[in-house]
């Protein structure tokens, strides 16, 4: 609270001192001007340190943050549950968050039931409702880490710097939560340690969590409540709006209630045998009982239950028998198939066992998604795909594939398993030489298919377990991302490879973390992280070597050692030039970078005739890539020379390459320097437009830094248009998104622009109010 008070302070009595000076006479303005100039410096200075110290600083919101699931369709049986839930999160209690726990069986509506309590206690957190799935780890071991910094985000504008530890962000987020009147929802906990959990929920007396698990969980406070089968009438209402209420009615309805029953009145077992009903919408629900009776008697001892009579509630088993009944024999046969593969698989391991070709078995696998026994998942920032079955589903798959199959041949099945495993693995293609082509591929702009190529490669390398091609192929996705703005995974990705101790690996991820640093004009540990990755190479790679080398080229030149940058720019030239057609690829890189410290030295001919060689050896090797972001250099470049037309004209070559390879992040930067073209020639409306256009652009890459330096180009049209009250908006934007990567000095710069916006403002309105010296004349005169 006391840092709060000494911002407030030091940044509002500048605004003060100028507005007493507005009034004062004029021999005590200018020791008000310097008294005010004095505590907006101080105050600065004190942001800025108080940035560095992780302390962070509140950020005015403009709506209340909310990430939260949609409510899908109605929640049928469980209003008496929903007013329990909502009593306990919004009743008055003691100085900490109030913690409820829904517990129930799998499928049973627990989530559901978080998320509709969530949505009807809107008015109860104004502050923030905030929710996060913990079933699917997508984090690895640092996964409290990244959700905690997705709450502040969310909560205080500012998510997790690269300095900011678990603790150091835990002890902020639960300052924040202290509070306010915040809501978080935490689903599936039950696989997560009791001390994470609680490291994630709100600290604040008027915060409240919803809890859900599958077991009992005990975290120490809170209440529970359980969830039991639905009602025999809710569970009809439900299965009527899944497939449609009209099938459920008249002579119908006696079938529809035995559905019911055989599933148990469990939610997920009637969704299940939903999802095949609806693929029959002309089939009769007598004639769906009557072949899953016709299924039980050949597969399932004992008998289904006689009417009237549901199947055991915790027998989950055998409530999703009948959707299993349901079922094509070929999609039942890979249903028992998931009970001997493992909890992640991938399509070829169950083409394997089914004996059919690949399309057939990702048109099985993608039926079992469409019914919800499997789900599709990314494992990693990878991105590459992989499918899961939950664990109750594996268990039910055990169980029916135990009922129907001889031991013997469950054995020789699973022992096809490990013969299909080493096929597979045999006849795919090296890793190394999927990636080869990958690199390829990114110069041509070709970034779909890049993106595929190096999925495919980190896949096999991951089967495989060779760690060199993998590590290989996490840069090259790393690099792809890079391509994209998304620096967060970008830094994912070169985490996991760096853990991969290869030093070819290594210098890599030094080589993309140096570019990254560079970005965010981070100089000194762009180098350092250039120069080990150099060390790591120990010359063993010339062409990687190159690419280190060009991109330090690139740090010397916004460094302003320029001399130096420019001499090595030489050396890098000639070793690429003396390795003949193998250095070719590599020369549109080096001529751009050392163009770039010709411009820098303010020897604009000579940097225009680099780029225009850069250019012309990209044409060649059709790279359109390279191409697309030469012309945009060119087009700076000339904007700095102030050959304004010149750059408007390359700029707008630059735009339409990058447009034709789908290269989003690249227009976003085209479209920021199309609207510095703008201003410099008058056409305030054209640049805010195209402003505007590159915000929005940025926003969805995922680049920050970049995102901030397209704000404040936005906010300068608005000032220049004289709408200061858009451009402390605006400001305040690029200040939050500043601080997020950590440049804490120019943040707070940006926030002191922004005040000082205020004060001519503020002159006008006092001004405004009080009488002029000549009206005041008049009047007496009167």
């Amino acid at each position: 609270m006391f840092s709060r008070f000494r911002q407030a302070v030091l940044l509002f009595l500048p605004v003060i001192a100028a507005l007493v000076g507005i009034l004062a006479d004029a021999k005590f303005k200018p020791l008000l001007a310097a008294v005010g100039i004095f505590f907006l410096i101080l105050g600065l200075v004190v942001l800025s340190r108080e940035r560095r110290s992780g302390t962070s600083v509140p950020v005015k919101r403009s709506r209340t943050p909310v990430d939260l699931p949609p409510q899908v369709g109605p929640l049928l049986g469980r209003d008496d549950k929903l007013a329990e839930v909502v009593r306990l999160c919004t009743s008055p209690g003691g100085d900490t968050a109030r913690i409820v726990v829904i517990r129930g069986e799998a499928g049973m509506g627990k989530t559901a039931l978080a998320v509709h309590a969530a949505h009807r206690m809107a008015k109860d957190f104004p502050d923030g409702r905030l929710s996060i799935s913990l079933e699917q780890n997508l984090y690895g071991d640092k996964y409290v880490r990244h959700i905690l910094g997705d709450f502040l985000q969310a909560l205080d504008g500012i998510g997790a710097r690269e300095v900011d530890d678990e603790t150091t962000l835990a002890a902020r987020y639960h300052r924040v939560t202290r509070d306010r009147a915040v809501l978080i929802v935490l689903d599936a906990v039950e696989n997560i340690p009791p001390e994470n959990v609680q490291a994630l929920l709100p600290r604040g007396p008027r915060c409240a969590a919803i809890v859900t698990s599958r077991k009992d969980f005990d975290i120490g406070q809170g209440s529970t409540v359980t969830l039991r089968p639905l009602e025999p009438e809710y569970s009809v209402q439900l299965l009527g709006n899944l497939i449609g209420s009209k099938r459920v009615q008249g002579d119908q309805e006696s079938a529809a209630t035995r559905i019911a029953e055989l599933c148990a009145y469990h939610p997920y077992s009637l969704e299940f045998a939903a999802s095949s009903l609806v693929d029959r919408p002309r089939s009769a629900l007598n004639i769906a009982v009557l072949r899953a009776s016709e299924f039980w008697t050949a597969h399932r001892p004992p008998s289904p239950p006689p009417a009237g009579e549901p199947a055991k509630s915790a027998e989950l088993r055998y409530a999703l028998d009948f959707g299993f009944a349901l079922l094509t024999e070929e999609e039942r046969n890979a249903v028992r198939r998931l009970g001997l593969i493992e909890p992640h698989f991938y399509p070829w391991m169950l083409q394997a066992l089914l004996k059919v070709d690949e399309p057939e078995a990702m048109r099985i696998v993608n039926r079992l998604v469409a019914v919800q026994l499997v789900e599709r998942i990314t494992a990693d920032s990878a991105g590459v795909p992989v499918y899961r079955t939950h664990d109750w589903v594996r268990q039910y798959a055990r169980d029916v594939l135990d009922r129907g199959t001889p031991t013997a041949e469950r054995r020789n099945e699973k022992d096809e398993i490990t013969r299909a495993a080493n096929r597979h693995l045999s006849s795919s293609m090296p890793a190394a030489t999927i990636q080869d082509t990958v690199y390829g591929d990114i110069d041509k702009g070709e970034l779909a298919s890049a993106f595929q190529k190096a999925r495919q490669s980190l896949a096999v390398a991951r089967k495989k377990e060779e760690k060199t091609p993998e590590g290989l192929a996490l840069m090259a996705l790393a690099e792809l991302r890079a391509e994209a703005g998304e620096t967060d995974v970008v830094r994912d990705l070169a985490e996991m490879a760096w853990n991969i101790d290869v030093p070819e690996v290594r210098a890599r991820v030094c080589r993309v973390q140096g570019h990254l640093y560079r970005r965010v004009r981070r100089l000194r540990d762009a180098e350092q992280a250039l120069r080990l990755g150099l060390e790591l190479l120990g010359g063993a790679d010339d062409s990687e070597g190159i690419r280190i080398r060009a991109e330090l080229v690139l740090v010397y030149a916004l460094d302003s050692r320029l001399r130096e940058g420019l001499e090595l720019s030489v050396a890098v030239l000639r070793e690429c030039e003396a390795k003949g057609p193998a250095g070719k690829g590599l020369l549109p890189r080096v001529l751009l970078a050392k163009g770039m410290v010709h411009a820098g030295l303010g020897d604009f001919e000579a940097a225009e005739s680099e780029m225009c060689r850069a250019a012309e050896v990209a044409e060649g090797l059709k790279f359109a890539l390279w191409q697309a972001w030469i012309q945009y250099r060119r087009a700076e470049t000339a904007v700095t020379a102030g050959r304004v037309r010149e750059a408007q004209g390359t700029l707008y070559t630059a735009l339409e390459q990058f447009t034709a390879i789908g290269h989003r992040y690249g227009v976003g930067h085209c479209r920021s320097l199309l609207a510095r073209i703008h201003v410099m020639t008058g056409q305030l409306l054209h640049a805010e437009a195209a402003a505007e256009e590159a915000v929005e652009t940025f926003r969805t890459c995922g680049d920050a830094w970049i995102d901030a330096d397209a704000a404040l180009v936005l906010a300068d049209i608005q000032r220049r248009s004289r709408r200061p009250g858009d451009a402390q908006a605006t400001l305040r934007t690029a200040a939050r998104l500043l601080g997020q990567v950590g440049d804490g000095w120019r943040a707070a710069r940006v926030r002191g622009a922004a005040l000082l916006l205020y004060l001519p403002r503020a002159r006008s309105v006092l001004l405004g109010a009080l009488p002029s010296r000549r009206s005041a004349e008049s009047s007496g005169h009167a």
